[in-house]
């Protein structure tokens, strides 16, 4: 009776009350995390759409980076325009385009205070060089008129007939010749030396050449000035390399200006970027922690459910089990050998999971290297021709410019000495007849020549442009049209590093190749060559230039070398060893060292993996035994001549 009575009057247990308590118990401890990873999102919303603005800011400033990079060029052309009225209409264009491009107050809203100020003193600079292009006495015709003036009455020193006055005359006018083309430290001893020897031919007897008294020219006084304005020719010359100097030091000023303004402006894009970069990865770091404190809360009430499952189970189960024991359903426990045999089991069935997880790891990252090399070669064979195209067209448009600048003023000195052999009135005057008028017809003669070297040199510059921009070929090729092509248009890049190129290749070579491949494999390895001449510290400012030898012959039947030798300086030890060891088609990293300490080996490394890809050949790189220069080799399959066979050498 009473055990019936407490059993009737315990509590019975309320699964629901305590589910509601956990739930509510949960629900306060999510709430926290909850709102503060919600409030974080939007914020980081927020981040997107400045990131988005900032990026809008980023790209308009780059364009204006990009703008002022094209100014410098319109400055470039004012400098080197030609002088006076020639070269009128292109300064004045280019110089209105440059004003108006630099006050333009689109580029200045964005950009910081000083990219307008650089502007602004650039747009001064550029306005006092072009009035003194405009201004500037053309010194260079009038030393050779008063060269000229003074060779009527001179004479070789060979000339046994002449008179010693006309044989000092003639020493006379050899030394102003050689002041005409001096420098300025020559000049003070050049200008004496002048002057002591048209003295000593005052002094001299004897009428100089020319000196007849029943012409015009009897007279000592048309000798004397003819002394007297060539004389003028040394201080004619200071004036001119000073003239030069003013005008390199304004052009200089506006391309700096120019130059601080692009980079002011792509500074402030990179500014803005990076703030805005910097306050996204800070949102997002505060996102992490509030993502952070979520997943404590939610494994804190995992942890605390578990627990309390635990506790209500841990009870009836321990009766249960007490309870099987006592009816003799106790767990038998098991053997060692048999304990033994499970633990050996186990490990050899993880080390069987392992090997296969450790040979489809490696199975994947040689996919990965073979499709990785792939990619380089494309990259290679698709991305040099346009880079040794992109190189080299600013140079040879700006050198096809200089072709026809000069053809255009060899022309125009043809047609004005024209009207010497044919005046106004109508009347023929004969070539022999007079002076002034066989002078006319060798300057006509001189012009027309220039005119046509001018429009050949334009023609073989046109012809390396249409070479660089078009596709080339199928092959067979012939290699001497392909390399005289390649290697005009390199000419610009030969002359401003100091390169003196001679070219040897039979006419009847032919190759199976690519032409994109092989121009490529030579533009790279001039440029290694002009990158070594140029690094070379120079003990003159005249340095002397470095020889560069491109020649190709038969090696074999089905094969043919092309060489690149030069005697410049060797390569440094840090380029010798990138190209011992580094192979960009097996390791990037060894291009990408090469790119910042030995452009001149990185070079090199893109030809030999131009090579590799585009030929399945190597490039032989050998250093000359004087340690002057490399010698680079190629083999390139042959192919036989039209309507012949190849026969090696």
């Amino acid at each position: 009776m009473t055990r019936a009575s407490d059993a009737r009057g315990a509590p019975s247990p309320r699964p629901g009350l305590g589910l509601a308590v956990l739930a509510i118990a949960a629900a306060l401890l999510l709430a926290a995390p909850a709102g503060l990873v919600t409030w974080r999102l939007t914020g980081m919303q927020t981040d997107a759409a400045a990131l988005e603005t900032a990026r809008e800011d980023a790209r308009a400033l780059a364009a204006v980076a990009r703008a002022i990079e094209g100014l410098r060029g319109l400055a470039r052309q004012i400098r080197y325009a030609p002088a006076g009225a020639a070269g009128a209409e292109a300064r004045d264009t280019a110089a209105d385009r440059l004003g108006v491009l630099a006050a333009d107050p689109a580029w200045r809203v964005l950009a910081p205070e000083a990219v307008g100020t650089a502007l602004d003193e650039a747009r001064s600079a550029v306005e006092r060089l072009a009035t003194r292009r405009s201004e500037r006495e053309p010194w260079p015709v009038v030393i050779s008129d008063r060269l000229a003036a003074l060779e009527r009455f001179a004479a070789g020193p060979d000339d046994d007939s002449a008179t010693p006055r006309a044989r000092r005359l003639g020493a006379l006018l050899d030394v102003l010749r050689t002041a005409s083309r001096a420098q300025g430290a020559a000049l003070p001893f050049l200008e004496r030396r002048a002057r002591q020897l048209a003295a000593e031919a005052i002094a001299l007897p004897g009428l100089p050449l020319g000196l007849d008294p029943a012409t015009r020219l009897g007279s000592g006084a048309s000798v004397h000035a003819a002394i007297a304005d060539a004389l003028e020719v040394p201080a004619g010359r200071r004036a001119a390399l000073t003239e030069r100097a003013g005008l390199d030091v304004l052009w200089r000023t506006a391309d700096r200006a120019l130059a601080e303004a692009a980079d002011g402006a792509l500074a402030a894009a990179d500014a803005r970027l990076a703030a805005t970069h910097a306050g996204l990865a800070a949102d997002r770091a505060r996102l992490t922690a509030a993502l952070v404190a979520a997943l404590l809360g939610v494994v804190s009430i995992g942890l605390a459910t578990v627990l309390l499952a635990a506790h209500g189970h841990a009870g009836p189960l321990g009766r249960l089990g007490r309870r099987a024991a006592a009816l003799g359903f106790a767990r038998r426990r098991a053997s060692w050998d048999e304990s033994v045999a499970v633990a050996a089991l186990d490990r050899a069935l993880s080390a069987s999971e392992a090997d296969r997880a450790r040979a489809a790891d490696a199975e994947q990252g040689a996919a990965d290297a073979r499709r990785d090399a792939g990619t380089l070669a494309s990259a290679l064979l698709g991305a040099a021709a346009e880079a040794a195209a992109g190189r080299t067209v600013p140079g040879l448009a700006a050198a096809l410019d200089a072709a026809l600048a000069r053809a255009r003023r060899s022309a125009e000195l043809a047609h004005q000495e024209a009207a010497v052999l044919a005046p106004a009135d109508g009347t023929t005057r004969a070539a022999g007849g007079d002076a002034r008028a066989t002078r006319a017809a060798h300057r006509i003669g001189a012009a027309c020549a220039d005119v046509t070297d001018g429009l050949a040199e334009a023609e073989a510059l046109l012809a390396a442009l249409h070479s660089l921009g078009g596709t080339s070929a199928p092959p067979p090729i012939a290699l001497a049209p392909l390399l005289e092509e390649v290697l005009t248009g390199l000419d610009p890049r030969l002359h401003d590093a100091h390169l003196h190129l001679s070219l040897s290749c039979p006419a009847a070579l032919r190759c199976d190749a690519d032409p994109a491949t092989v121009a490529a494999i030579v533009a790279y390895t001039v440029e290694a060559v002009a990158l070594r001449a140029e690094a070379a510290p120079a003990e003159t400012a005249d340095r002397p230039a470095v020889a560069l030898a491109v020649y190709a012959a038969q090696a074999a039947e089905n094969t043919l070398t092309l060489s690149l030798a030069d005697d410049g300086p060797a390569p440094t030890p840090e380029a010798r060893t990138l190209l011992a060891e580094a192979r960009p088609a097996t390791d990037p990293a060894g291009l990408a060292r090469a790119l910042r300490t030995a452009p001149d080996a990185a070079a090199l490394l893109l030809a030999d993996g131009l090579a590799r890809a585009g030929l399945g050949r190597a490039l032989h790189i050998a250093v000359d035994e004087a340690d002057t220069g490399v010698a680079v080799t190629v083999t390139l399959p042959a192919a036989a001549p039209e309507g012949a066979a190849v026969t090696p050498e």
